[in-house]
């Protein structure tokens, strides 16, 4: 499960550098990891926090442009 997760958040990396013209890595590191409660969701990764710097943009917005939904407070409750 884990090894089909990371080839998706490779190809929306792809997708992101392509899109946007970024100087991204091809194989970013970044980890996926089960999360600590269901109210998170089933996997996290830290593929925003990462990159952002690179790609000159908060995590946040990074995530978006990735399809990644942030947990907040209306997703949690």
């Amino acid at each position: 499960m884990k090894e089909h997760l990371t080839e998706l958040v490779l190809q929306a990396v792809l997708d992101v550098r392509r899109k946007y013209k970024l100087e991204l890595p091809d194989q970013p590191s970044f980890s996926i990891e089960r999360t600590r409660s269901k109210e998170h969701g089933d996997f996290a990764t830290n593929v925003a926090l990462m990159l952002s710097k690179q790609a000159g943009m908060k995590p946040r917005e990074l995530a978006e442009k990735l399809g990644i939904r942030p947990v907040t407070k209306e997703y949690a409750a």
